[in-house]
């Protein structure tokens, strides 16, 4: 009898259920992070090559004014 006992109090304690529900929600936002930062990874390689490619190309005089190409 004392197993069936144990065993009822057991299913019925939900001591640690927060710790569970944050290590879920944790979980779900890492993998909403990594969706998002998968799908915008090809852009932002994209942007940065413009980027480069600008600063790469432009001239600077004394003044600090600048000649050439302008990012778009």
């Amino acid at each position: 009898m004392r197993l069936n006992t144990d065993l009822r109090i057991f299913a019925t304690d939900d001591t640690g259920a927060v710790t569970v529900d944050w290590i879920v929600l944790c979980g779900a936002a890492i993998v909403l992070g990594l969706g998002v930062l998968i799908l915008i990874e090809p852009g932002v390689d994209n942007s940065t090559q413009v980027v480069s490619d600008a600063i790469g190309t432009a001239v600077v005089d004394r003044t600090g004014e600048s000649f050439g190409d302008e990012l778009d």
